[in-house]
């Protein structure tokens, strides 16, 4: 395995413009992974609520919108090298329509380190990686457009809202 950024994969779509903020009642999440030779195997597969966003690889980032309200959004790690799994973390972020969330996901060793991140650092980071490729999740049936991003929202398509996950990292 490579420790060379490679991308993301993004099984939703990719707002369509980034460069301004989202209309009312929905809001943008961008999560962040770092080049980083720590965990560089490992592929995090992120979820908004039940719905699969996209896999972030190191190097790499994803990006979507939602319906405002409150955001539990997770991720597991898989192992790309030995094929195991688990979770990695779990975090409640209240997301406000009109507005940006930044996350970005430090990989280390037994735990998941996440933070948000202001709009100035995310682009600089995002700036360094290649944007994700949006596919078709391995669960949906060839000829199938992909699920609503939330339950009872779809995604849709810059304020920097900047506010602190809460709730419970799963280690």
């Amino acid at each position: 395995m490579s420790c060379v950024a490679q991308g993301s994969r993004q099984y939703i779509p990719f707002p369509a413009d980034m460069a301004t903020d989202p209309p009312a009642g929905v809001a943008r999440i961008c999560l962040i992974r770092p080049e980083r030779s720590t965990g560089a195997a490992l592929v995090y597969m992120a979820y908004d609520g039940s719905q699969l966003v996209g896999d972030l690889f190191n190097g790499g980032y994803i990006c979507w919108q939602r319906k405002e309200g409150q955001a539990l959004i997770k991720a597991d790690w898989r192992n790309t090298m030995f094929g195991d799994r688990g979770r990695y973390f779990s975090v409640t972020l209240p997301v406000t329509g009109g507005g940006s969330y930044f996350l970005l996901v430090e990989p280390s060793f037994g735990h998941g380190d996440v933070k948000s991140i202001s709009f100035k650092e995310a682009q600089q980071h995002m700036a360094q990686y290649p944007s994700p490729q949006t596919a078709q999740a391995a669960s949906q049936p060839t000829g199938k457009a992909a699920a609503p991003n939330t339950p009872g929202s779809e995604p849709v398509g810059v304020k920097d809202s900047h506010p602190r996950p809460s709730g419970s990292f799963n280690y």
